[in-house]
This record gives C-alpha cells, structure tokens and sequence, in this order.
C-alpha cells in the first residue's frame, strides 16, 4: 500500500477481511517477546505492534486491525483488536514526513539516542583530539558514574541469589513451586564453538592467514 499524498509512506499488511473495514497482522513471540501484550481481546499490544497497525489504517482507511499473536512459549493462539486512533495517526504522519524529509533525503542520521547507535555513527575515535566538557555533560557523567555502581551492586547481588538457587537445586534439573508448577530449570546445555586456542597452536601460519583485527569504541568513567 502507498499513502495517497507521499509515495514514500508504503505497508505491506498480512490480512484484510473482506466486506469490512478490518485488516489484520500476524505476529510470533516467544516468552519475553508476549510480556508486553496484556489480556487477549484487547488493545493491550506492544508499542511496536500498536504504531505498526495505526501506520497500516493510515494508509489503507481502515477502522481496526486484529492482531493475531502465536505464543510460542505455550503455543497458543491470541486475538487483540488495535481501533484506529486518529490523534497517534496524525503526530506519526508528521514525525515520518519530517524524517524523511530531514534524514533521508539529506542523508543527514539523526541524534542517536542508545550508546549502541552513537558507537555505530562515531566509529572511531581521532587518538589526539579532545574536547571540554559543559555543565549538562558533566552532570551526565557523575550520573552515569551512580548508574554504572548501581548496576554492579545488582549484578552481583543477582548472582549470589542465584548461586543460592543452585546450591538448593544440586543435581535436579527442574525446582517446582508448592502447586507442582516449574518455576527454575537448570539444565545442561550443549553448544558447539570453534577452539581458537587450540587451532592456533595446531595450524599457526593457517590461524595467522585468516586473522581478523577489528576496532571498538569503550567508553570508560574516570575517577
């Protein structure tokens, strides 16, 4: 589907029903993916899936979208209906008009706003370059500086939990509640993974041959 006015608002939806004024969208998760949907028959969908359907009925006019949903954590199927909400049509229209319009076509990214994309658009970093700090960056750091302690007090906090959780467990694969339903299994896992260590000492001049050097940007507070 092309929107009427901008050609470079498209949509590819999974299903229309015929003699109405409904489409619909198919989605597969797994157990995390299913935490962000609430009960079944309702709008309570993920923010993804909810801006996907609003986008579709932009395009296409229509009133609702269903959203059939295969758990696959329990293999089931679940139903929620997304009604069209003009007021989320209407901001998104903008803000996707806008983009296009002043990243897209200039080829200009907009301000990344996850370290991972920052990273992404500053590769590389010049080694004798600097640059000062203002007021609001500095305030950030000491932030971050907070955030990161706190970070590892959780994480070790969560691993001595479930170090206690191993220890009650032993050898049993499987802990159960006071129902009889699982709540924790901890099995034994097999994953295959290429030896480097041992291939470098067995083939070194092959091992040297398909070395690869790559460069990664770390971030590091200071005291």
């Amino acid at each position: 589907m092309y929107d009427h006015e901008y050609d470079f608002l498209i949509g590819h939806p999974d299903f229309r029903i015929k003699g109405t004024r409904f489409g619909g969208e198919v989605k597969a998760r797994g157990f995390r993916g299913t935490q962000s949907y609430g009960e079944e028959g309702t709008d309570q969908v993920s923010d993804t899936d909810f801006m996907q359907c609003q986008h579709y009925m932009m395009l296409d006019g229509l009133d609702m979208y269903y959203l059939v949903l295969w758990d696959m954590a329990f293999n089931q199927i679940k139903y929620f209906e997304v009604k069209r909400h003009e007021e989320t049509i209407k901001v998104m229209r903008e803000k996707q008009v806008e983009f296009w319009y002043n990243h897209i076509l200039p080829k200009k990214p907009p301000t990344p706003l996850t370290y991972e994309d920052s990273v992404k658009l500053y590769p590389r970093g010049a080694f004798d370059k600097s640059i000062t700090a203002d007021a609001e960056i500095e305030k950030m750091i000491e932030e971050a500086k907070t955030l990161n302690a706190a970070v590892k007090d959780e994480e070790m906090k969560l691993d001595f939990i479930k170090a206690q959780i191993a220890n009650f467990m032993g050898e049993n694969s499987i802990l159960l509640n006071s129902m009889g339903g699982e709540i924790v299994s901890f099995k034994n896992q097999q994953t295959n993974r290429f030896d480097t260590s041992l291939f470098s000492k067995s083939e070194p001049a092959l091992y040297e041959k398909f070395l690869k050097q790559t460069t990664s940007r770390v971030m590091r507070f200071k005291k």
